[in-house]
């Protein structure tokens, strides 16, 4: 029997989830679609890992927990199994969340590293600077 999912399920004939997954159409001859996790969601997942509960994660991150709720059904629906089972006030993540969890903290940390190569890329200021004046100017430039 399957676990009940705490948000009901994810399939698209529930009309639960108003926005569609993320998928990346190949151009083959079957035209299969690869599903796309989208890394803000497995932000949620990486953040309801730590912090337990829907409503300490919408707090956290400032969303309501309905918001969240989506999100981690559009998860599933994207990674194509189950990553939560309902237990009590708290939610449970299944083996395939846990390894969710693990690839998606070494994606955020990269992103982040990104994210500040890139700021201080912007303010770093480096090279040589070279000033030509007259000798009689140089000791007012040189002051």
């Amino acid at each position: 029997m399957r676990p009940r999912h705490p948000f009901g399920t994810a399939n698209d004939s529930d009309g639960y989830c108003s926005e569609k997954p993320n998928v990346l159409a190949i151009e083959n001859e079957d035209a299969t679609e690869v599903p796309v996790l989208d890394v803000r969601r497995l932000r949620l997942l990486v953040e309801l890992s730590r912090r337990g509960t829907l409503t300490a994660v919408a707090e956290a991150l400032s969303y309501s927990p309905s918001s969240v709720s989506q999100q981690l059904s559009l998860l599933e629906r994207e990674a194509g199994v189950p990553l939560l089972v309902q237990s009590g006030r708290r939610v449970q993540l299944t083996p395939q969340a846990l390894v969710l969890v693990e690839h998606g903290r070494a994606i955020l940390d990269r992103l982040e590293e990104a994210e500040s190569e890139v700021a201080r890329s912007l303010t770093a200021v480096g090279g040589t600077v070279r000033i030509a004046v007259f000798q009689s100017a140089a000791h007012a430039v040189v002051q």
